[in-house]
């Protein structure tokens, strides 16, 4: 059985077999319209892209829920990355008291002199600030999870909106 047969308006295939790739009309229902644009964060550009008389209320409402994914996207992302810098902070801190407890170990258990003294509380230290990062990452994500709650409920919302008029 052979689905790409010849036309005047198709060629018949080049392959030695006969078979080949469809015919382009096979595939015309299956494309979809172009996507409007979009900026180097997923965005759609509204000075390119504009609105038509022939779109309507799911073209608008499809544009508003890309908005919101992208929006979502983009917290996350900033999430994300305020993680990887707590955690990268945190272990560049634990290293530096192991350094610090290494130094203690060679001195030995007998030596307590000003410089054990001062290395001791120079772990103190570094453990206070593990606690003020511990305590700046909460501010930082505070407002971004805050954000992201807001976009998660406005998604819901558009996600009704569109089950209702559709």
């Amino acid at each position: 059985m052979i689905f790409n047969t010849p036309d005047s308006q198709h060629p018949p295939p080049t392959t030695a077999a006969g078979y080949g790739p469809f015919a382009e009309r096979y595939y015309q229902r299956y494309v979809a319209s172009p996507a409007p644009p979009k900026d180097q964060y997923g965005l759609p550009l509204s000075a390119d892209y504009q609105v038509g008389p022939d779109d309507g209320l799911e073209m608008i409402l499809g544009q508003r829920q890309e908005v919101l994914d992208a929006k979502i996207g983009l917290v996350g992302d900033e999430l994300y990355q305020r993680q990887q810098l707590r955690e990268n902070n945190l272990y560049r801190i634990n290293q530096d008291q192991c350094a610090i407890r290494s130094m203690i170990i060679k001195m030995g258990e007998h030596v307590w002199d000003k410089s054990r003294m001062q290395l001791e509380g120079r772990i103190w230290d570094l453990e206070e600030e593990k606690r003020k990062a511990q305590e700046s990452y909460f501010r930082d994500i505070l407002f971004l999870k805050k954000e992201l709650r807001e976009s998660l409920v406005e998604t819901m919302e558009e996600r009704q909106k569109a089950t209702l008029f559709i």
